[in-house]
């Protein structure tokens, strides 16, 4: 057995292959690994059953140490549990989309289906439908009829989901119309609440992974706020029947810690658990339960000696330090074993360029027009650093302000409309800025929308402009983010090791796909270095170019041939030290 020929080793898969779990696919589980972690979120979500009052816990630990992993044994328990619903959350969010972004992952766990092919909402709403009827909220007493009794299920799940629906489609279920000052935010957080008490005396277990992903930029605070408050509404009364559980790398905590009031710390933080590194013994129970994941590879082991075969025990256990490892390392290093022994050679090593160009093109994936803002909204920030957020009627601003970036993708007429009324009233000609409106290019505006292209007329001659996104564009966006949160929650891996968020950033500044830099071009942004750039200046005023080029990810050469491109952002003092100043217009001064 120990000596089969590379033809018939070649046909078994790579048990290993993959690392980075998914806490909604049946991956290998071996229960004594981190066994404390997953009792705690028993009791946390026992003690909800019992007391009848919502509740939270924070998972921590070293990245790769399995916390998605953990998720994903709650989500398998809870299937023996009655009247339980599992929504898992990846934080790949902002602070201004938290709510919405909280109601599409409850309604897709509502509208998912187990083996049998139910849905929850059926086992936890269908004993119900008689009296739904009678809940106050009356569009979404309509929608969850209509989803139980099987009509209009492509609009009603849209619905439930907080998509955008045309006229037509509202009419046809007899939804009201969106009215022009309505605060999706808040109408996501209210149905949210509603749902939650609709199932109960169910529990609803909202498992919110890679907290580290709300953050676009370093300093950034604001998501992590919002979330904090979030968690606070749902652990509090009248909530009843909420669990959150709660994933973060152990380096993050002192984070939360510093972000929150006293007051939501309390409730996130007060009930935490490690989530612990793997030593030998238990390492010895998982890459045998991995090898023997495959009937045929399992087959083959059977009788073998070394419960570790194909693999030996010396290449592994050299990767522990004082015999502790982050599961995913060991799983790692097992991967590159086996196609060692598979194959007869190590596999090619990749360069870390292919492995991120691999990953973002699994992040790749299709996003309804519906879905386009919440692309765009999370996505532009990570390819232009320069874009400031603003908490008014436009989204984002540019150049000090001078230009400003508003979305507008409401497939609703009547939104579309309020919503383009509300920019063309705040656009003042005499401040001076130019307005980009961002629109799905799957959306046109339609010849008979005759109020809606005259305010689209208005917002032009004050020096608007319309910019089709395109979908590769749209899905672009939200791979990077993806891609990009993963780096940031320490799940992006290369060699079984985090890659830094910094060159993970790097990366994407030298390697954006080809319709973001299409998108670019349209808008007449400057190059990402040049953006990065012009906030240092702005922050620092005067700063080496060693000291540039390490705060924008890039190199000595790259930082002072972007300055000299554009000389009326930037000076530079040769000397020992190059260093880079602002360029300050003064008033001259006048003859005397």
């Amino acid at each position: 057995m120990s000596h089969l020929p590379f033809e018939d080793r070649a046909r078994f898969p790579n048990p290993f292959g993959k690392i980075v779990g998914d806490p909604l696919e049946d991956n290998v589980d071996v229960v004594d690994i981190n066994r404390e972690a997953f009792e705690a979120c028993q009791r946390l979500i026992g003690d909800v059953r019992t007391h009848h009052a919502s509740g939270a816990l924070t998972l921590f630990g070293e990245a790769g140490a399995g916390k998605t992993h953990i998720l994903g044994r709650v989500r398998r328990w809870l299937q023996t549990e009655p009247a339980s619903l599992f929504v898992p959350v990846r934080m790949d969010t902002s602070a201004r989309m938290l709510w919405r972004h909280l109601r599409r992952n409850l309604a897709d766990a509502l509208l998912r289906t187990d083996a049998s092919g139910q849905r929850a909402l059926d086992r936890l709403l269908g004993p119900k439908s008689a009296a739904i009827g009678e809940f106050p909220e009356r569009d979404l007493s309509i929608v969850l009829g209509n989803l139980l009794e099987g009509r209009h299920v492509r609009d009603s799940s849209a619905w439930l989901r907080g998509q955008d629906l045309p006229e037509t489609a509202l009419t046809r279920m007899d939804l009201a119309q969106p009215g022009p000052e309505d605060d999706q935010e808040a109408i996501s957080r209210n149905l949210i609440a509603s749902l939650c008490s609709m199932i109960e005396p169910g529990v609803a277990v909202f498992c919110l992974d890679q907290w580290e992903a709300l953050q676009s930029f370093a300093g950034d605070t604001d998501g992590l706020f919002t979330t904090g408050q979030a968690v606070s509404f749902l652990h509090d009364p009248p909530f009843r029947n909420v669990c959150i559980i709660s994933c973060v790398q152990t380096g993050f905590v002192p984070r939360l810690e510093n972000v929150l009031d006293e007051a939501i710390r309390q409730r996130l933080l007060s009930r935490r658990q490690a989530i612990d590194l793997i030593d030998w013994d238990k390492a010895l129970r998982l890459i045998p339960a991995r090898l023997d994941e495959f009937p045929a590879l399992s087959q083959v082991r059977r009788g073998q000696p070394d419960p570790l075969w194909p693999l030996s025990e010396g290449p592994i256990r050299s990767i522990f330090t004082a015999n502790a490892a982050p599961a995913r390392r060991v799983i790692s290093r097992c991967k590159d074993l086996f196609d060692l022994w598979r194959i007869g050679e190590a596999q090619a090593d990749e360069s870390l360029d292919h492995v991120l160009q691999a990953r973002l093109d699994e992040r790749m994936r299709p996003v309804e027009p519906a879905d386009a803002e919440a692309a765009m909204r999370t996505g532009l920030p990570l390819v232009l650093t320069s874009l400031a957020r603003k908490d008014g009627t436009f989204d984002f601003a540019l150049r000090g302000g001078s230009q400003l970036v508003a979305l507008c993708n409401q497939t609703n007429g009547t939104s579309l409309y309020a919503r383009l009324r509300k920019l063309d009233e705040a656009l003042k000609p005499e401040s001076g800025a130019n307005l980009l409106l961002l629109r799905d290019s799957r959306l046109p505006i339609g010849e008979k929308a005759g109020k809606t292209r005259q305010r689209l007329k208005s917002i032009e001659d004050k020096r608007g402009r319309l910019v089709s996104v395109s979908q590769e564009a749209v899905e672009s966006l939200g791979a990077l983010r993806r891609l990009l949160a993963d780096a940031r929650s320490g799940d992006l891996a290369y060699h079984g090791d985090p890659v830094p968020v910094t060159k993970v950033e790097q990366w994407i500044a030298g390697h954006l796909p080809s319709a973001i830099e299409a998108l670019l071009s349209e808008i007449d942004i400057p190059d990402l270095l040049s953006a990065r750039l012009t906030d240092l200046i702005a922050q620092r005023k005067i700063v080496s170019i060693e000291e540039a080029a390490r705060e924008t990810a890039s190199s000595a050469l790259e930082v002072e041939s972007c300055a000299r491109r554009d000389p009326g952002l930037f000076g530079i003092l040769q000397g020992g030290t190059s260093v880079l100043f602002q360029i300050v217009e003064t008033e001259p001064v006048p003859a005397e």
